[in-house]
Order: C-alpha cells, then sequence, then structure tokens
C-alpha cells in the first residue's frame, strides 16, 4: 500500500513543459524575446535523444546586442533551466530577421561560450552562497508528499516562472553586470578588437 502521492517523471516532465508554455513563453513575448529565428532550433519539440524540451528565445537591442536565452526540461530533473547571455553584433543589423535561417550554433550554449551563459537564479547571486542556496527560490518542485502538496509546489513554480520572465529585464541587466558580451558578425564568426 503507497501512502505518499507520486508521478511519474513523464508526468512532471509535461507538467512543467506546460508551465513554461503557459506562462513563461507569453512573458518573454511582451518583454520584446522572440522564438529563435536561426535555421536549426527546435523550439518546444521534444528531444528524444536528451528526452528533455529546448527552447531558444532572442531579441535584439540597439541594433547591436543579441540577446539569448537558452530554456531546457529534462525528464530526469526536477527543475526548469533558464540560461542567458549577450552578444554584440558587428555590424549592427536592423531586425532579427535579417539573422534568419543562418546556423545558430555559433550564438548557443556551446564549449566555446558554455562559461558566458549564466543560469538564471544560480550564477547571478549576491552575498553567501550558502544563504542563496538555503533560502533562495528556485525553478524547482521539491519534494511534496500529498496531490495538495504538489499542486501546491506546482502552482509555486508556475508562479516564479511568471514573475522572473515578467522581470527578465533584472537578469539581463545582471549578465551585463558580471559579463562583456562576445563580439561576433550576424553569421556568428567571432570578430576580435
Amino acid at each position: 500500500m503507497d501512502y505518499f502521492f507520486e508521478l511519474s517523471k513523464k508526468q512532471l516532465l509535461k507538467d512543467r513543459n506546460d508551465i513554461f508554455k503557459e506562462v513563461g513563453i507569453p512573458s518573454l513575448l511582451k518583454n520584446g524575446f522572440e522564438m529563435s529565428v536561426f535555421n536549426n532550433d527546435s523550439n518546444g519539440e521534444f528531444d528524444p535523444a536528451h528526452q528533455e524540451f529546448n527552447y531558444n528565445f532572442c531579441r535584439l537591442t540597439e541594433n547591436t546586442y543579441l540577446e539569448m536565452l537558452y530554456v531546457t526540461i529534462n525528464k530526469n530533473e526536477n527543475n526548469i533551466c533558464f540560461y542567458i547571455c549577450a552578444f554584440k553584433l558587428v555590424p549592427k543589423i536592423d531586425s532579427l530577421i535579417s539573422m534568419k535561417g543562418t546556423d545558430g550554433m555559433p550564438f548557443y550554449m556551446t564549449i566555446n561560450n558554455k562559461n558566458k551563459y549564466m543560469q538564471l537564479r544560480c550564477d547571478d547571486y549576491k552575498g553567501s552562497p550558502l544563504y542563496h542556496m538555503l533560502f533562495s527560490p528556485s525553478y524547482d518542485i521539491k519534494c511534496y508528499f500529498t496531490k495538495s502538496g504538489y499542486e501546491y509546489k506546482r502552482q509555486r513554480l508556475k508562479h516564479l516562472v511568471k514573475s522572473d520572465m515578467t522581470n527578465i529585464d533584472r537578469f539581463v541587466k545582471r549578465w551585463y553586470e558580471l559579463h562583456k558580451p562576445i563580439i561576433k558578425d550576424p553569421d556568428g564568426n567571432n570578430i576580435s578588437i
């Protein structure tokens, strides 16, 4: 006899993905982000090889800064991971449409630029790491024992995702405080100045 409420990994994955689609995507779109324009983006399709959903968002600011937001929701983890990075495009471009159909790999979180990507609510904290680990909210559904406990954790995650995606500029600003943009041309080639 089971005394504890338990959901399958498949259902947990679906619930987290539904939360992001319901409150995360609309909030990002209102803040000027759009689904990535690169030709090799899956943008929400399930990746059976890695057992996850991936989303790539981008926006152009001042016609020169390409701000990227990478979202991953993995079946084997209980969280949603958000990573942000910015690139300076030289020469400037008028809109993201001019990059449509190009290869996005040089802008993704690869070995070459992984250290420039900041994970939201993990890499952007100020103060003691111990305090941050113990008391800061995170994008996960932690332990629960009942159906109502699970529903409470799910609603809490939904609220946090909506709040942070609505206020994404706070994280973008923090990224610029911690990092300098990688300079690339619109085709993704590195430029040294």
